[in-house]
């Protein structure tokens, strides 16, 4: 849904048109703001592509979409990390929850 979102808001200007003035074209302009302008992005890769030179933004766009999925993806990789309220920190999450199940229903595992 984000990304579809960071779709439209690269055509922000484009639709907004298709609000009526007032409180509905504002909210969108201001809710599509924050968002990354992926459909721009993927422009400038096209361009790039075919061979035309870089548009001169395009650090901006790709640091704004690096810093947005960062920001997106750091609680999920913190909670699945296990916070500090882990008791042991693991790469592999999905076993290490296997192996503290065993470990209840049969004692410690032998290494």
């Amino acid at each position: 849904m984000v990304f579809v979102r960071g779709i439209s808001a690269g055509q922000r200007e484009q639709l907004a048109v298709l609000f009526e003035s007032g409180l509905g074209r504002q909210l969108f302009l201001e809710l599509s703001s924050p968002l990354p302008r992926v459909s721009e992005l993927a422009e400038a890769a096209a361009a790039i592509a075919v061979g035309q030179p870089a548009p001169a933004d395009l650090p901006r766009l790709v640091l704004g979409t690096v810093l947005f999925g960062g920001a997106g993806l750091a609680p999920a990789a913190f909670r699945t990390a296990g916070g500090p309220a882990c008791r042991r920190q693991t790469f592999f999450p999905t076993f290490h929850r296997f192996q503290v199940k065993q470990e209840a229903l049969h004692g410690p595992l032998r290494a």
